[in-house]
């Protein structure tokens, strides 16, 4: 098994890649990445990693139409995150849901933005994706905990401009809130 399959700096697009069973599928130390696309055949499946799906330890990174912890077909492979994030100016998902992530399946959390003394962790945005459901939102696939934040600044959960996530089904708590 493979430690990371994919290690970027900046300004790097990732499309139309499945990965599967490695530590780390992707890490994102850089800025101005994009992973996954505005369309289908853009998007990445991730799957059974033992750590996280997509680390975005980088700042104004994007992820979006990627099937995290679950197929196109709405099966379930779960990772231990989905997306973890240290990282400032991060957005995960996009106001039109024919461009939304789907995130399910997670043993841990979908989503994680943690926050630290340095001040990483601010201005992330989550907005208008699937988060523990199938890919056509009907159907239920949880994660463990749907969104989780931790001491970050300023993260946006939905959009005033769009609806709110669009659906999270989860295991235990969708959204988990923690202020030290």
């Amino acid at each position: 098994m493979n430690s990371f399959l994919m290690v970027l700096d900046s300004l790097t697009w990732v499309q139309g890649i499945v990965f599967r069973d490695a530590t780390d599928a992707i890490d994102v130390f850089g800025r101005f990445n994009v992973i996954g696309g505005e369309r289908h055949i853009y998007s990445n499946v991730f799957l059974g990693m033992k750590q996280n799906a997509i680390l975005l330890a980088g700042d104004s990174n994007v992820v979006l139409g990627n099937y995290i912890g679950i197929d196109t077909n709405g099966d379930t492979l779960g990772n231990e995150f989905g997306v973890f994030v240290t990282g400032s100016g991060n957005k995960i998902g996009h106001p039109d849901t024919s461009q939304a992530n789907t995130i399910s399946g997670n043993h841990v959390a979908g989503v994680t933005i943690t926050g630290n003394i340095a001040g990483g962790g601010k201005d992330n945005r989550i907005v208008g994706n699937y988060i523990g459901t199938d890919p056509s939102g009907t159907q239920k696939r949880g994660n463990a905990t749907g969104i989780e934040v931790f001491d970050a600044i300023n993260t946006q959960i939905g959009d005033y401009l769009d609806t709110p996530q669009a659906h999270t089904e989860t295991l235990f708590p969708g959204i988990q809130i923690r202020v030290s």
